[in-house]
């Protein structure tokens, strides 16, 4: 599959997010897969894949502990720049059908 990634630059660093529509809206909002990558305080880059509620105006929400949230990918980069950001998120968005199953059988989702 392919997906749209959009790298920024905020207060943290530089983060990498894939927004994955899952086709179904709630009162919360329609539900996504965001998978996000950064560099922690530990040094290694870690990608992680969270269900989020996208409302109207662009803004999202999530519930911790019930929410589908997982870490899919975690490794160590000598240096983090925009390009080698990509190449480890575009390397851990092969972990992304597996997640996309968990999350189809957590919320009883079409797969």
């Amino acid at each position: 599959m392919t997906y749209t990634t959009q790298i920024a630059k905020n207060y943290y660093g530089l983060e990498a997010v894939t927004e994955i529509p899952l086709n179904k809206r709630t009162e919360e909002g329609e539900m996504a897969l965001r998978v996000t990558s950064s560099k922690r305080h530990s040094g290694t880059v870690s990608t992680c894949a969270s269900v989020i509620y996208r409302k109207d105006d662009s803004s999202y929400s999530t519930v911790i502990f019930q929410d589908y949230s997982k870490t899919i990918a975690q490794g160590k980069v000598a240096r983090i720049t925009e390009k080698s950001l990509a190449e480890f998120h575009a390397k851990a968005l092969e972990a992304v059908p597996a997640a996309l199953v968990e999350v189809a059988a957590q919320y009883s989702l079409a797969a």
